[in-house]
């Protein structure tokens, strides 16, 4: 995750509210096991902010940059060349820790705090009368309206998230231009994942499903997208597998939900159906490889069903998973 932080002047101090802020609980999920923040590393500090890196330690290694580089693969187009490889690099830090920063951001952040209080009131707002308006006119309406704005900045905003405001607007900047540089429709899709944050963030509360699967979209189905369209035009196939393993990895985070009938249905099923579609390409050998690399999460999902062990299969089933999307890629892309 790539965060930034505002320092203070004068004596370049960080404040205490994004520290504080790390502690809170996320506002939508109760993600059980999806990861811990770990410890900041600064990677450069200035005099008005610094750039940090923070490193997770996820129950779900399957993620962005796993689906980017097997987007990449299915293209058929990535080479080993120097130029290939630099533009891999910056598919997976634009898919990996920023976006993926933008995501926390946007979701661990409680943004309703400032607003709790409410408006302020009238002994709160110290004006100067601006020249030549008299109270009530419109000059004088709007000076005590900016005045109310300010105060509220000062005494709620940036106390309590001003520091994640900094940092979501610094890494909106940076993934708009990542994005560019990589072509106009990545561009498209790095927006449309934006979008994404924000309805998962406004439909998460009420609507848990929408938000977990959003999230798989997200997380999955886009860097997959995004990797593929970075190396070469995109196709059936490609957006086939795609969607087929963002439907498992939206099955991971059902499993960590306390579902695990529907999780193990929609795991296996999206399995077989990829299995199913590399049978339809005319790549048996691959097919019965993706075959195997699911028995041995078949194998295991019976110590499921009594509960609480949830992580535990996914931490040795992930591989197999994994294993089995780099296969597809290859079936697609060489």
């Amino acid at each position: 995750m790539l965060v930034w932080d505002l320092v203070s002047m004068p004596d370049m101090s960080r404040g205490k509210s994004l520290e504080a802020k790390q502690s809170a609980p996320p506002n939508w999920a109760g993600e059980k096991g999806l990861g811990s923040m770990g410890e900041p590393a600064n990677i450069w500090s200035g005099r008005l902010s610094s750039l940090r890196l923070e490193m997770e330690s996820p129950s779900i290694w399957l993620g962005s940059a796993w689906a980017a580089l097997c987007g990449a693969i299915a293209s058929g187009q990535m080479g080993l060349e120097v130029h290939s490889l630099l533009l891999l690099l910056l598919v997976l830090f634009l898919v990996d820790p920023v976006l993926g920063g933008i995501w926390r951001l946007v979701v661990y952040t409680d943004w309703s705090a400032p607003f709790a209080r409410g408006h302020l009131s009238g002994d709160e707002i110290h004006i100067k009368s601006l020249p030549y308006t008299s109270p009530g006119s419109p000059g004088y309406r709007a000076s005590r309206w900016l005045a109310g704005v300010l105060s509220w900045w000062r005494r709620d905003f940036r106390p309590q998230v001003g520091a994640e405001f900094l940092s979501l607007l610094l890494t909106l900047i940076v993934a708009i231009v990542l994005a560019s540089l990589l072509g106009r429709l990545v561009t498209l899709l790095t927006l449309v994942a934006l979008v994404l944050v924000a309805v998962v963030l406004l439909s998460s509360r009420r609507y848990r499903v929408i938000g977990l699967s959003l999230r798989a979209v997200l997380e999955l189905g886009l860097p997959w997208l995004v990797g593929h369209l970075t190396f070469g035009p995109l196709h059936w196939k490609s957006v086939a597998f795609a969607f087929a393993y963002t439907v498992a990895y939206f099955a991971c985070f059902a499993l960590l939900d306390g579902r695990q009938k529907a999780a193990a249905r929609l795991l296996n099923g999206s399995q077989i159906v990829a299995v199913t579609l590399l049978l339809v390409v005319r790549e048996p050998i691959l097919a019965g490889v993706a075959g195997l690399l699911l028995l041995p999460q078949l194998l295991l999902q019976p110590f499921l069903w009594p509960g609480g062990a949830e992580q535990w299969y996914l931490q040795r089933s992930q591989p197999w998973l994994m294993a089995g999307m780099l296969t597809v890629a290859l079936a697609v892309g060489v």
